[in-house]
């Protein structure tokens, strides 16, 4: 009886123990080349968030001294928890750079409660980011305005706040109180770092990125007014011309 041939042991062969290593190098190699770039994108994702949060508190802060303007027309209701001492300090000069405005000289204490910091408020805000069950990330919240032009009363007397005025909003991220060179407040930098948005493309890396605020932005203010103070503000002779609308 013929025995079957032996296998020659071609295509059976393992791989060496040289090209095992060559090839553990060669990961090693692409993984620390990709690891700067995942994480710049994870950066930047977190730094987006915060920056679509600061918008968020800006602009809900405008919103707000609207709705304050507006309490002062008969049945006008203030915001929860807010009233017309809420509205910011006058001391802004949009016609200067930054509004002639400092950054915060600190960070508050106690969320929500607004304190005067130079010519403008600061408040701490905490916010927990959305499906997180971490520790709320703090912002904080510098609101101020220019003197801007007063409103009247049916009796042509003024109204205890303007009718109308330029302001402005900044949010910071709480590192920027905890960044700054040999720890002095934000408010004595010289240079306009701690008034001008940060950008998403600055690196972490760098010190400066934190003494920036999130976000920066100027609205105009005008209270609702209806058609007798409308009429008020135009006539020659209001008393007369506008006692229809009384």
């Amino acid at each position: 009886m013929q025995c079957p041939p032996r296998p020659s042991g071609i295509g059976l062969r393992g791989f060496s123990l040289l090209e095992v290593l060559a090839s553990l190098v060669i990961v090693s190699v692409a993984l620390a080349a990709l690891t700067p770039v995942l994480a710049l994108m994870g950066y930047r994702r977190v730094q987006s968030e915060r920056v679509e949060v600061a918008a968020q508190l800006a602009q809900g802060e405008v919103d707000k001294i609207r709705a304050l303007l507006d309490t002062q027309n008969p049945g006008g209701t203030p915001p929860d928890g807010y009233t017309l001492a809420d509205i910011p300090p006058d001391g802004a000069d949009f016609d200067q750079p930054y509004a002639d405005i400092d950054g915060p000289l600190n960070k508050p204490v106690t969320p929500n409660l607004p304190e005067v910091q130079g010519d403008s408020w600061v408040k701490l805000v905490e916010v927990t980011p959305a499906g997180s069950t971490n520790v709320p990330e703090e912002y904080i919240v510098q609101s101020f305005r220019e003197e801007g032009s007063p409103c009247l009363d049916d009796n042509g007397d003024p109204l205890p706040e303007p009718c109308s005025f330029r302001m402005g909003v900044r949010v910071y991220h709480r590192f920027s109180f905890e960044q700054t060179p040999g720890g002095a407040p934000i408010g004595d930098l010289n240079a306009g770092d701690n008034r001008v948005a940060s950008s998403g493309n600055t690196s972490l890396a760098n010190t400066d990125t934190w003494l920036r605020p999130l976000t920066v932005i100027e609205a105009e203010i005008n209270q609702g007014a209806d058609l007798a103070q409308i009429c008020r503000a135009l006539a020659d002779d209001p008393d007369t011309r506008c006692s229809a609308f009384d």
